[in-house]
C-alpha cells in the first residue's frame, strides 16, 4: 500500500492544532502515535481472536453440544472479544475455517492473508480491519480507491497466478458495534510494481 500511496507528514497538522491550543507540536504528535499503537494492538488482539476461534470452532461446538449448552465464541473467550467475535459469525456466516493466516507466495511475492475460503480451484479473500471507517485514498497510479485495495488485489494477483479463480475480495470492517461487509475492486497491482 505505501509504495502506492502519498506520504503523510503529521508535522503540519501538529503545529496548526499546537497553535490553536498552545500546546508543543511534539506532544500532539507523541499522543497520535500513542493512539495508533494502542489501534494496533486492539487490531491485532481481535485478529488473533477470529483466527483462533474460527479455527478450533469444531471442537468448541463438539465440547459444548456434549456438555448440552448453548455453543457461542463468548462462552469461549473473556469479553469483549467473544462477543465480536459472535458478532462476525453471524454477520459473515463464517462458522469454522482451517483457512485463516495463510501465507500464500508465488515467486518472489508474498502475504499474509487473513481469511481464504477455498471452494476447489475457487476463493474468497476475507480480510479484518479494526477502525470506525475504511477511507478513501488518492493512489499514485491508481487514484483515488478506499484503503486496503492494492493490499487485496497484491494478494488476489499471487493466488490467481498459482493456479485459482478469485470469486471475491472482501473487507471485514468492525466499527466498534457491528461488522461491516465491503466489497473489494479489483485493480492490476503486478503491472504497476
Amino acid at each position: 500500500e505505501k509504495m502506492f500511496a502519498e506520504p503523510f507528514d503529521p508535522k503540519y497538522p501538529a503545529k496548526a492544532i499546537a497553535k490553536k491550543t498552545g500546546t508543543k507540536p511534539d506532544d500532539i504528535v507523541a499522543i497520535w502515535e500513542v493512539k495508533r499503537d494502542l489501534s494496533a494492538d486492539y487490531g491485532t488482539v481481535i485478529h488473533e481472536s477470529l483466527e483462533k476461534y474460527l479455527r478450533y470452532a469444531k471442537v468448541l461446538r463438539k465440547i459444548d453440544k456434549n456438555q448440552e449448552r448453548e455453543h457461542t465464541a463468548k462462552r469461549w473467550m473473556p469479553e469483549p472479544l467473544g462477543e465480536i467475535v459472535d458478532k462476525f459469525v453471524e454477520a459473515s456466516g463464517v462458522t469454522d475455517a482451517s483457512s485463516v493466516e495463510v501465507r500464500i507466495k508465488h515467486g518472489n511475492r508474498t502475504g499474509i492473508v487473513d481469511l481464504l475460503l477455498l471452494d476447489l480451484k475457487e476463493f474468497t479473500l476475507y480480510d479484518y480491519k479494526v477502525m470506525p471507517d475504511i477511507k478513501s485514498v488518492k493512489y499514485k497510479v491508481f487514484g483515488k480507491m478506499q484503503k486496503y485495495t492494492v493490499q487485496q488485489n497484491f494478494y488476489r494477483e499471487i493466488l490467481e497466478d498459482n493456479g485459482y479463480t478469485c470469486k471475491g475480495m472482501f473487507l471485514w470492517n468492525w466499527d466498534g458495534n457491528k461488522w461491516n461487509k465491503i466489497k473489494v475492486p479489483k485493480i492490476n497491482v503486478k503491472e504497476n510494481l
